[in-house]
């Protein structure tokens, strides 16, 4: 081997998925699009009035906006005194977020598609082990359970 050459892997990325495995995923669309947004879908194939909406699936399902505010939240995105969503993470107190007293930081997230979510989070690599994937899901299970709002 080179000697001249050295090969490190100081982080390691994990996501942490979270489910509403019984929510309306057609109510989601429906919030979805009266935000602005569609995803990957044509906005041309839509029409929010023609999406049916399961009302006995609906104690089950988080509200678009809270979970947006419970991700951003989790990624340090929200001032804490405020309860507000920021622009900037910098913008904030400047306190670290739960996921950060973990050791964890928070490097992108996906919004509430087909009933799941997602934080992508890393951790320098000598601090990873089952025992910290473990408390990071609990953690934020937690926090969701704090923050998400679920339609009536």
């Amino acid at each position: 081997m080179n000697k001249n050459i050295s090969i490190e892997t100081p982080t390691v990325t994990f996501p942490i998925i979270i489910n509403f495995p019984e929510c309306d995923v057609d109510m989601v669309l429906k919030e979805s699009m009266a935000s602005g947004g569609t995803g990957i879908i044509n906005p041309a194939m839509l029409r929010p009035e023609e999406i049916n909406v399961d009302e006995s699936k609906l104690p089950k399902t988080p509200t678009d906006a809270s979970v947006t505010f419970t991700l951003n939240m989790l990624a340090g995105f929200v001032d804490r005194e405020e309860m507000k969503i920021l622009s900037s993470r910098w913008g904030g107190s400047g306190n670290k977020t739960e996921l950060e007293e973990l050791g964890l930081e928070v490097i992108e997230w996906m919004e509430l598609i087909q009933g799941q979510c997602e934080l992508q989070v890393r951790c320098k690599a000598s601090e990873y082990t089952p025992a910290l994937v473990f408390k990071a899901h609990h953690l934020v299970y937690d926090i969701f359970e704090k923050y998400i709002i679920y339609h009536k």
